[in-house]
């Protein structure tokens, strides 16, 4: 889906974050030190690959929880608070998902994406035109699989 050769295809890696195990599906009460444990996952990976890397994010609820804009709304919160130097720039995405539910009635649901990057890679405005381009191609497939 990525056009091969562009620079999300070069230097992107997607990634996302759940908890797994006999409990993946409890209900359990907030823990703020997630949010110290991913964005040292997001400090680590930079600090080990190349300064023209990318991230791209996306919240998900595959846990049946339907809860993506809560998670998507603090990981911008965790973001924002965790990088006050701005040693990282962050871009967002909403994907508009049409879906013909069981009784034939279009329903549309959101997806949620983020690009992270160092703000010193000489790639940043390129790889910002190419995700929100990413986000348009993705929301053109999704409709048109879903009309299938």
């Amino acid at each position: 889906m990525i056009k091969e050769g562009s620079i999300l295809y070069k230097y992107g890696y997607h990634f996302g974050f759940t908890k797994i195990g006999e409990d993946e599906f409890k209900k359990e009460p907030f823990d703020p030190r997630i949010k110290n444990t991913i964005i040292r996952i997001i400090k680590k990976f930079y600090s080990i690959e190349d300064s023209k890397s990318l991230l791209v994010f996306q919240c998900s609820d595959i846990d049946g929880k339907e809860n993506k804009l809560k998670r998507a709304k603090r990981f911008n919160m965790w973001f924002d608070l965790s990088d006050p130097d701005h040693f990282f720039a962050k871009k967002n995405e909403e994907v508009e998902v049409n879906n013909i539910n069981e009784n034939g009635e279009l329903t549309t649901e959101k997806e949620y994406l983020s690009l992270i990057i160092k703000t010193d890679n000489h790639l940043i405005d390129e790889a910002n035109n190419e995700f929100r381009e990413f986000k348009e191609l993705l929301s053109q497939l999704k409709v048109t699989a879903n009309h299938i």
